[in-house]
């Protein structure tokens, strides 16, 4: 999902013909000096100015023939919209309101909804475009005419009507629970709240406030927990908010009072990964921290826990810039929130999704299993974002993410091998390579959660993903089980043994012999030691410095001799990060080989470090990612990295010797940390400070059959969401059925490791022993049928006793 987000505050500080923003939304001096003097608003004047220099849309859209035309031109203008608008309301420099008005005029002319290309699009795509429309029209509506301001209202009423015509069909695949509703309605209620003066827009308000209610009570559950990834109600239910502010603002109904809406900051408790900011994550999303939600909520409803929530936990709303500040200037309550009186477990009845903690701090723990139908099953036609993940675990320790999800991903229609929808790429277990039905974009899978309990001293879960193995909602086959039962344990810490979890697999796919995969994954910056019955993980050491060159110096380069002792191909990647006021014009370097012609690198990185290839092809979406491989001859090699891009960074790069070699499993590759290369020109080297604890993991694996332990890495084909490079702990075992037994235990430095001890002696039984200094575990866990699981913890006597 590509962040768009920095422009929701358009709407709240200027006025229209139709309706007036409230006094309280338009900054006063105070404030608009606080915005003017905030770092951020440096990219916000960078955006206008790059917008100043930009065409009409019509002279820059793609080929009408790409079905991404829509989107492309919505962000676009959005972009254009936001960072002239900002800046116009900073600076009042009529410079951007001239040019915004003559984007405005031009992109209705261009693009009417009777433009068969442009009207086809996904819903998002047409709501992307009515929010640009808002956005200038709540900046620029009075630099209009008349007849501009008409040309305006008959565009956005056109792409609202038509859209209207699918959102009462429940055949339409976006119906009910997707997204997409928030994400066209919200920007369609705002535009139509700016024009309501005018035929027939009190009738889109009343419609969109009708869909959008209809999504806020099927988008979340009783408890307010988003049936889609958190990221997703994130990126439509801003949207939603804004308009139901401004709604509210107006005497129109109070959306903030829909009971489910009201209910989410509430969920982030459960939520929350211990010792960290982030959202604990799954279904088709990404780690983040909590963020405006929280903001809205608490001024709408004048919320302590939302408020908390805001001031403890979010990243205070950076992204979404100045949004965040004009929203704090409105009267909000004092922050209360009291962590001991919530439970330490929670089970998400709609979603199927158990968590257990022992706390939110940096010695607490935190162990999740998500195992539901897939929300739309019951008719083909429509979908949503997903995942073959039925049965995924998540692990997290002591401030670390152990055990973790792989992000996002929604490209199930590309190669399925390469796709982080895929089960390959969750901490499941595969038959022969394969595993559930594939999901995203269209189909999904179900499973069923038989218990989840929480007995105090542990936590406990069986589900059944014996239908996920067996095929999606359309009936596309997958790997095929008799049954696929999977039991897990958190147990919580006492008599001197640490928190840790056992997952137990009861799957077999027929009477004959597969190769049955175990896996956990794990993110690239975990190293692993392997064991003959398990591995050890442990923090990988980062480096000390990256370089870059400052925003107003003179170009540099990074130059490294490297020798090799004969002929070697080899693949390029690097630690990169966009590190200036631009992510888009921050990310590039040139490399250059042998003082050869120097090649662009476009790294595609982010704001947070990533490492990132050169790839061998230009579709990255539905091609099996490999990276392009450069010929070194015998002998010594100079490797220059010089500055295309201003402030964009690099820690190392690595030296694959195999089109598949990631830096996660390096083999025989070989690592270039900045600090090794001599620097030149404007580049300079600066500490790269990021502690790292000396925590690990020890992992313990058992199955019927010997067990050959290894690490791979996978590289998915959606390239440009990170993490790029995903590790993958796997144990493959021959077996008709393997009745995988895992112990998981994240430990501090201090903490001893457990004796543990795996007895298959009886038949239909496996006994679990995991020996403590304080303490003896023993898991009993039959294995006939669905089978049983129990768990027993008894004291040792110890000689101070």
């Amino acid at each position: 999902m590509k962040k768009v987000w920095l422009m929701l505050a358009a709407a709240l500080f200027c006025g229209s013909a139709g309706a007036a923003a409230p006094e309280l939304f338009r900054p006063d001096e105070a404030l608009k000096k606080k915005i003017a003097a905030d770092p951020e608003m440096k990219r916000i004047l960078y955006q206008a100015h790059r917008t100043m220099l930009s065409p009409v849309m019509a002279k820059v859209r793609p080929d009408r023939g790409n079905k991404y035309t829509l989107w492309y031109f919505g962000t676009t203008f959005t972009y254009w919209m936001e960072g002239l608008g900002y800046s116009y309301m900073v600076t009042g420099d009529g410079k951007y309101a001239k040019k915004a008005v003559e984007l405005i005029v031009s992109t209705c002319r261009d693009f009417p909804v009777n433009d068969e290309k442009l009207s086809s699009g996904l819903v998002c795509e047409r709501g992307q475009f009515l929010y640009g429309l808002a956005v200038g029209c709540f900046f620029f509506f009075d630099k209009l005419t008349p007849e501009e301001q008409q040309l305006v209202a008959d565009t956005a009423a056109g792409y609202i009507d038509e859209t209207l015509k699918e959102a009462d069909k429940p055949e339409t695949w976006w119906y009910d629970i997707h997204n997409h509703n928030g994400v066209m309605f919200g920007p369609a209620g705002i535009i139509s709240l700016f024009f309501q003066d005018r035929p027939g827009y009190k009738k889109r308000v009343a419609d969109c406030v009708r869909i959008l209610k209809r999504w806020i009570n099927s988008g979340f559950d009783d408890k307010g927990l988003p049936c889609e990834g958190s990221v997703y109600a994130r990126y439509s239910a801003l949207r939603v908010m804004l308009f139901a502010t401004l709604l509210r603002d107006q005497g129109g109904e109070d959306l903030f009072k829909t009971t489910k809406l009201k209910k989410w900051p509430h969920v982030y408790p459960a939520k929350m990964i211990p010792g960290t900011n982030l959202v604990e994550t799954r279904n088709d999303a990404y780690y983040a921290p909590p963020s405006l939600e929280c903001l809205f909520v608490s001024a709408a409803n004048q919320d302590p826990v939302a408020e908390w929530i805001w001031r403890s936990w979010s990243d205070r709303g950076r992204e979404y810039f100045p949004l965040n500040l004009l929203l704090e200037a409105r009267r909000r309550p004092e922050p209360a929130l009291e962590l001991s009186k919530y439970p330490l477990s929670e089970f998400f009845r709609q979603r199927r999704l158990s968590i257990w903690r022992t706390g939110w701090g940096g010695d607490d723990a935190m162990f999740s299993i998500e195992a539901g139908p897939y929300l739309t099953a019951k008719t083909r036609h429509r979908s949503i974002h997903a995942q073959a993940d039925r049965g995924h675990f998540n692990l997290y320790a002591y401030g670390d993410l152990w055990g973790v999800d792989t992000g996002y991903a929604n490209d199930a229609n590309g190669n399925p091998n390469f796709s982080r929808n895929n089960t390959l790429a969750h901490s499941c277990v595969l038959i022969d390579g394969k595993g559930q039905g594939r999901s995203g974009n269209g189909p999904g899978v179900s499973a069923e959660t038989l218990a989840a309990r929480d007995f105090g001293t542990f936590g406990y879960a069986k589900v059944d993903c014996t239908s996920a193995y067996n095929g999606n909602n359309w009936g596309e086959p997958a790997a095929g089980a008799k049954q696929a039962i999977r039991d897990v344990f958190f147990v919580r810490p006492s008599h001197g043994a640490s928190a840790y979890a056992v997952v137990l697999d009861n799957i077999n796919s027929d009477s004959k012999t597969h190769t049955c995969t175990w896996q956990m994954m794990l993110l690239a910056d975990k190293q692993v030691e392997l064991r003959p019955n398990g591995a050890l993980i442990r923090n990988g050491k980062p480096f000390a410095s990256y370089a870059t060159t400052p925003a107003r110096a003179k170009n540099g380069a990074l130059t490294w001799k490297v020798k090799f002792d004969k002929p070697t191909r080899c693949s390029f990647w690097g630690l990169f990060r966009a590190g200036g006021i631009s992510v888009l014009d921050s990310d590039s370097f040139y490399l250059s080989i042998d003082g050869g012609r120097p090649m662009q690198w476009n790294t595609a990185a982010g704001a947070e470090y990533d490492w990132r290839r050169i790839p061998d092809q230009v579709n990255l979406r539905n091609s099996p990612p490999r990276s392009k491989m450069f010929d070194f001859s015998a002998g010594e090699h100079t490797i220059t990295l010089s500055t295309r891009e201003r402030e964009a960074e690099v820690q190392a790069l690595f030296l694959g010797t195999t089109p598949d070699m990631t830096p996660a499993v390096p083999g025989d590759g070989r690592f270039l940390p900045v600090a090794a290369a001599e620097v030149s020109g404007g580049m300079v080297l600066k500490p790269h400070e990021k502690a790292v604890s000396g925590n690990r993991c020890a992992v313990w694996l058992d199955a019927a059959r010997p067990v050959r332990m290894y690490q791979d890495s996978f590289t998915p084909a959606n390239y440009s969401r990170p993490p790029a490079v995903i590790l993958r702990l796997r144990g493959d075992a021959e077996a008709i059925n393997p009745l995988f037994a895992a112990v998981l235990a994240p430990l501090k430095p201090e903490m001893k490791e457990p004796e543990v001890k795996f007895d298959r002696s009886v038949a239909g039984r496996v006994t679990i022993t995991v020996k403590w200094p304080e303490a003896v575990d023993t898991i009993v866990w039959n294995t006939n049928g669905k089978g049983t699981a129990n768990f027993r913890r008894v004291p040792v006597r110890t000689d101070r006793e």
